[in-house]
């Protein structure tokens, strides 16, 4: 059926499969997310004496508000050796599961060892330098993923070696907030990290 309009010429050609098969090869293979675990998290509470010692690392619950902050322990053995510089991001996400008070969180670095099993408020380790500030949680982010940007903490765990790795807390900001991410213990949206790395010759972690 002729409908008035001329058929317009299409002037496409295919790449050989083989150049699509590298293409995709290249693209693929020069960066790539590698999930890191989460091996410990836990809060610590001061609300009263009895709360201050007491561990709630089997919690489902990891509170940030004015009288809770929160840890999380990473386990990045699964990734190869890489310098510094072969991160080009790092990701953390954290589910809100409820948002009581909207505001901000401040995620630190961790100054020394502890256990989930066995952190409280009175044993808690001291927080290092600051990882990132003011990290917004709005109303919005509940049953949400609140998404920050830790690329520089992890290059530089990986500069002085990963045993200086004891984990990020998690505090409230500035604004202050009350906001209740998920554990482990929860199962599926518990904390993640995701690593995008590149190696020389496309390695990357998988």
């Amino acid at each position: 059926m002729n409908d008035g309009f001329a058929s317009p010429v299409r002037h496409t050609r295919r790449l050989p499969a083989a150049l699509l098969v590298i293409a995709c090869f290249v693209l693929c293979e020069s960066a790539r997310a590698a999930r890191v675990v989460l091996t410990g998290d836990a809060f610590v509470s001061s609300n009263s004496a009895e709360e201050r010692a007491k561990n709630f690392g089997a919690d489902k619950r990891l509170v940030v508000n004015n009288n809770c902050r929160s840890f999380l322990q990473f386990d990045f053995s699964s990734l190869p050796a890489v310098s510094p510089g072969e991160i080009r991001k790092a990701t953390l996400y954290l589910f809100a599961r409820k948002v009581e008070g909207p505001g901000s969180i401040d995620i630190h670095a961790l100054a020394a060892s502890w256990d989930e099993k066995t952190v409280t408020f009175d044993t808690a380790p001291t927080a290092g330098a600051l990882v990132q500030s003011e990290v917004r949680v709005p109303k919005s982010a509940e049953n949400n993923y609140v998404i920050v940007d830790v690329t520089a903490q992890v290059q530089n765990w990986m500069a002085l070696g990963l045993a200086w790795n004891y984990g990020l807390q998690l505090a409230p900001g500035a604004q202050g907030t009350n906001v209740t991410f998920d554990s482990k213990e929860r199962g599926a949206r518990a904390a993640f990290l995701d690593v995008v790395l590149a190696g020389s010759g496309g390695r990357t972690a998988r």
